[in-house]
């Protein structure tokens, strides 16, 4: 499943059908949410060059979310 990146410093909000997501460094992408390439991590990426590549777009269902924390 796709993350946002290690290195992301602070929160990203998404809207789902289930509600809003906050999203941290290193935490799932639900599915059915989408982000853009520039938060995703990519490990074979991050292996190769050091960084996530961007090309990625990180797509989940929304029905696994618990936007109770």
């Amino acid at each position: 499943m796709a993350k946002i990146r290690e290195d992301f410093e602070g929160v990203v909000h998404v809207h789902a059908k289930s509600g809003t997501v906050v999203l941290r460094a290193g935490e799932v992408i639900p599915r059915g949410v989408k982000v853009g390439a520039h938060l995703i991590h990519s490990e074979q990426a991050a292996e190769a060059s050091g960084e996530a590549d961007p090309n990625l777009v990180g797509e989940a269902n929304d029905e696994d979310v618990n936007t109770a924390k």
